[in-house]
This record gives C-alpha cells, structure tokens and sequence, in this order.
C-alpha cells in the first residue's frame, strides 16, 4: 500500500497537519510521501512508472488539503485511467468539485469556509468547528483517514455519515487564551479575532484621517476615540494571534500523542 499526500497554496506553512498525517501513516506501515499540489504532474509520473516496473505494488492511498485536495483527486482519475488501483482518496477542504473515480471509497472533509466544496461520490464530512487552516490538522479527520487506510475490526473510530463537531470540553482539547470570556465566546470568534481586530484597526485609521481631513471631527474627539479604541482593536488582534499559537502548540502535542498510540 502507498499513499500520496498533497499540500495546498503555501503549505509548508499551512497544509502543516498533512507531514503530520503522512508520520502516521508511516508510523502503521504504511509508505507516505508529501508532495506540493503543483507537482502533481510530476508525482502522477512517477507513480505510473513505477507501476510499471513493479515498484509500486498494492492500492494508492491519496490525500490533499485545499489545492492539494484538488490534486488528490485528479491524481486518483488518472491512475484510474491507467488501470492502477486507487484504494481510498480523503479530500480536505478542496476547492473544486470535480469528482474522483467512480467505485473508488472517497472521503470529503469540509470547514465552514465558503470556498469548501461538495464532491459527488463522495462520503461528506462538515466541519463547522472549524476552519480552512485548522481542518487539516484535526484529530479526528486523522483518525477517520487512519481508520479508512486500516481497516481492522474496532479501528473506525468516527462513523461513517458525520464527525463530532461540537466544541471540544475533554481537558486534552482546551484552549484557556480562546476561552478566556467564556466558551461560548471563544466558539463564537473562532477563527475571525486575529481579522476582526485587523481590520477594525484599519477602518479605525481611515475614519480618523477621514474625520479630521474633513474636520468632520474635532481634535477632542478623535483623540478619545483612538485612546479608548486603538487598545481594545490591538487587544483582540494580540488575543486571535496568540490563540492561533495556542492552538497550533496544542495540535503538535495532540498529534505526538496519536503517533505513540499508533
């Protein structure tokens, strides 16, 4: 057995729960190899030729984040094509919905990110806990992948129509800089503080250049406005950053744990 993983757009920055995917999978015996989704052509070459001289025996495992996921399942049709048996394909978050070959067991991971999309034929997955950049380094879209590549009795351990998606309570999953105001909050701006206070500092900037360029404003005025708004703008972008740290730090420790489970 051999599985193929591709990463999306800037993914030794993003698609980083892909090499952590690929480590579990070599840590159960499987052959895993990372590539960038833009050397699909390239990976597709390489796995026909050694097809073909017998180096490459067993059924293909492929898997891709985003523009990797999109890879993922062109690759797939075009091993298909060539009479190599394609076993199993888990798209993550893809952007495009072209389908990937027919009678092959697929998988569809998708966030509440708008650009995610639906793939025919494919068994769907939705995520609503998360988001582009997190979905990729779940623990439980690893484990539904792990228990799709090894299919043993008791390893599936994420049913086959949904995933959990409620917010994590278990001690393992917390996050107290996300739920400093409570969780509720913290499940509210998942994802979005780092932004919103980005751009409310920008739109904060414009209205006082705009304010005092018009004298719409007077000098007063937009003094107070910057004292009392520019700390709570930089607050919750320093609170969404350090979040992202939080979570990135927490998802590390998750996957080493999974690693020496396996």
């Amino acid at each position: 057995m051999r599985a193929y993983l591709f990463r999306g757009l800037a993914g030794t920055v993003f698609s980083t729960g892909i090499d952590r995917l690929a480590k579990k999978l070599q840590r159960a015996g499987i052959e895993a190899s990372v590539h960038s989704w833009a050397d699909r052509r390239q990976t597709e070459a390489e796995a026909v030729q050694h097809y073909r001289k017998g180096k490459l025996a067993g059924p293909v495992i492929l898997v891709g984040h985003s523009l990797g996921a999109n890879s993922a399942n062109l690759m797939a049709n075009h091993l298909a094509s060539r009479k190599i048996p394609v076993g199993y394909v888990a798209t993550i978050d893809p952007t495009s919905s072209k389908p990937g070959p027919v009678g092959v067991s697929a998988d569809n991971f998708r966030s509440w990110d708008p650009r995610a999309r639906k793939i025919s034929g494919a068994r769907q997955f939705k995520r609503r806990d998360l988001n582009h950049i997190q979905i990729d380094k779940d623990e439980e879209v690893h484990a539904r992948i792990l228990a799709m590549c090894l299919p043993q009795p008791g390893n599936l351990r994420c049913s086959q129509t949904k995933i959990r998606t409620k917010y994590r309570k278990s001690p393992a999953h917390r996050f107290p800089v996300n739920d400093a105001f409570g969780r509720t909050i913290g499940r509210l701006l998942n994802g979005k503080k780092t932004a919103a206070g980005l751009v409310s500092l920008l739109l904060l900037t414009v209205f006082q250049f705009l304010g005092g360029t018009t004298q719409m404003l007077d000098a007063k005025t937009l003094s107070a406005m910057q004292q009392i708004l520019t700390p709570l703008c930089v607050s919750l972008a320093g609170w969404g950053i350090l979040g992202k740290v939080e979570k990135w730090v927490n998802s590390i420790q998750l996957a080493d744990n999974q690693i020496t489970k396996i």
